[in-house]
């Protein structure tokens, strides 16, 4: 018998890449690449051989051999020496200083046999989603945490100037893998990735590319440079005003722990929604901010940096958070958040994928009774939907540069 394959050719055009650059890939898009991988994911069945790729010994074997090929550049001036010294001074201080983190990976099922090379010129856009072209030839490159994996489209979408489709694409990945803790290893994965770009477009003599990469490395180092400073982002704002948006980026950025009281009010009462009984009555809350807050110091006295998501309406509940500051010797920098009200109502009408159960009810009874942060010396501002997140980093980012203990 003879056989016969009928092949089909996706154009270019369909590819992520060129589809980025026109413009012509949304959050919802973004979304059912997340649905894939996570899927991919999370019907693996963790193996010792996969999981041995999550040990340090074999983390630091790929860190090594990158530093190693990266130095005889900067020995030949192709790449800055002294910028590359900061960024394995950083790197390694991580590793050093994040060792339990790394070992409850592996415990927490989060090792995988991933895909290697998950960027946007592997990605088509057609009819379906379609991801291929994996690395076969070297498990060490394909094993690993799956945070490796997506930290390499994320940093593809940073190189291509879509900082917000690559927020949302991590943010996104995380909740769905139901990741607590991955936010703190994304710049991390993120400046390795990286940093593997800048060696092999020097390989292949495009300066010209590494030289890109080599920048967008340096950016990541600073943020990574930020880890296990003790750093509270207190979030406070109405409902849907946008504060999760921003707690979710900030926690990116900063490589923090993110406490959502949305969450944790479920995770210990369920779903009750109602104005002023059930899982928003004064009484729960106290104890959900407090819960919280006892979360939060277990990590700060781990030297984590932690984002607090919630209202934080009144005063009483943000002292709670100033008093676990001083008591953690943690820098605080509260984060108001703020949006018009056509903007919030339309937001409360399609909220999805949240745990918020909050409504309109919920919205004006929270804005009657809300306290403005006044108390605070400086207070960092974001009106959602108006102010460039880009603008807003910067100005948190001189913060911590300036803020003295």
């Amino acid at each position: 018998e003879d056989y016969l394959l009928k092949m089909w050719k996706i154009p270019q055009s369909d590819n992520m890449y060129y589809k980025v650059q026109q413009g012509n890939v949304n959050i919802p898009i973004i979304e059912k690449i997340a649905n894939i991988l996570s899927l991919f994911y999370k019907t693996q069945k963790p193996g010792d051989e996969v999981n041995d790729y999550g040990k340090l010994r074999q983390i630091k074997e790929n860190i090594d051999e990158n530093f190693t090929q990266l130095r005889d550049f900067a020995n030949k001036k192709f790449i800055g020496g002294r910028e590359l010294d900061f960024m394995a001074k950083v790197t390694y201080k991580f590793i050093e200083e994040n060792k339990e983190l790394f070992e409850r990976r592996i415990i927490d099922s989060f090792i995988k046999d991933g895909h290697g090379d998950l960027h946007t010129k592997n990605i088509f856009i057609s009819d379906e989603i379609y991801i291929y072209d994996c690395i076969e030839f070297n498990n060490r490159f394909r094993y690993g945490d799956y945070v490796a994996d997506i930290a390499y489209l994320a940093m593809d979408l940073d190189l291509l100037g879509e900082k917000e489709l690559s927020n949302e694409f991590i943010g996104l990945m995380l909740y769905f893998m139901e990741d607590e803790y991955g936010y703190q290893l994304v710049n991390f994965y993120k400046l390795y990735r990286a940093l593997v770009k800048v060696k092999v477009n020097l390989f292949i003599g495009n300066r010209e590319e590494a030289t890109k990469y080599f920048y967008l490395a340096q950016s990541y180092a600073k943020l990574l440079s930020y880890n296990n400073k003790r750093l509270i982002f207190l979030i406070t704002g109405l409902v849907s005003s946008g504060k999760s948006w921003i707690a979710k980026r900030l926690a990116i950025n900063f490589n923090a722990s993110l406490i959502r009281t949305d969450e944790l009010r479920k995770e210990l009462y369920g779903v009750i929604p109602s104005v002023n009984e059930g899982i928003y009555s004064t009484e729960l809350i106290s104890k959900i901010y407090f819960e919280s807050l006892a979360r939060a110091e277990d990590e700060l006295n781990n030297n984590h940096n932690i984002v607090l998501d919630a209202t934080f309406s009144k005063k009483e509940y943000r002292k709670i958070a100033i008093d676990l500051g001083k008591r953690t010797n943690a820098r605080i920098f509260p984060v108001y958040v703020y949006a018009d009200e056509p903007l919030i109502k339309e937001r409360l009408l399609r909220r999805d994928k949240d745990a918020s159960d909050a409504n309109w009810q919920i919205y004006l009874y929270k804005k009657k009774y809300y306290e403005m942060p006044d108390e605070f010396e400086k207070i960092y501002k974001f009106h959602s939907g108006v102010d460039s997140y880009k603008h807003f980093l910067k100005h948190i980012e001189n913060g911590i540069e300036t803020k003295k203990m």
